[in-house]
């Protein structure tokens, strides 16, 4: 959960609010905890579906978003970021530091918790995507030109 005294949505709910991110939040029924999943309880192509993905390195992290239907290129994070030896982040590390649960990692989250975040060059190519509004049964639709144009996103090519 977000915090002790509200919901995972209504913490992004307010999050988006705060920080002037335009987007909508829908929910859905099925659960959305990969992108197959959210695509196919959203009726949305895998491409259309954001991972946000948190990395560590030493004792810092790093984000990435990218299309659900990629792989992210650590090699290419590296580069990137100025950073070496990016590994996946623990889902417990996750929960620690995002203060999301794997699969609820809404990708505005990266900005409000002060994480350096990669965007790949193919997310801005999309008119429209949905990343998760806080759990694996919401999405939080915007264009995704906002993540670059709001929340100062590095654009670059971070997949295979």
């Amino acid at each position: 959960m977000a915090s002790a005294t509200k919901s995972p949505v209504e913490f992004v709910r307010e999050l988006t609010t705060r920080i002037g991110f335009p987007c909508e939040i829908v929910e859905h029924e099925k659960s959305g905890k990969t992108s197959e999943q959210a695509a196919s309880a959203l009726g949305m192509d895998t491409s259309s579906i954001l991972k946000s993905l948190l990395l560590r390195h030493g004792k810092g992290v790093v984000g990435a978003i990218i299309r659900g239907n990629d792989r992210l290129d650590v090699k290419k994070l590296e580069e990137a970021s100025g950073t070496r030896n990016l590994k996946m982040a623990s889902p417990g590390e996750i929960k620690s530091i995002l203060r999301f649960e794997v699969g609820g990692v809404p990708p505005v989250i990266f900005y409000d918790r002060q994480v350096p975040t990669f965007v790949d060059r193919k997310v801005l190519e999309m008119a429209y995507v949905m990343g998760s509004a806080g759990t694996p049964n919401t999405g939080l639709g915007f264009n995704p030109i906002f993540l670059k144009e709001k929340l100062g996103y590095v654009v670059a090519d971070i997949t295979e």
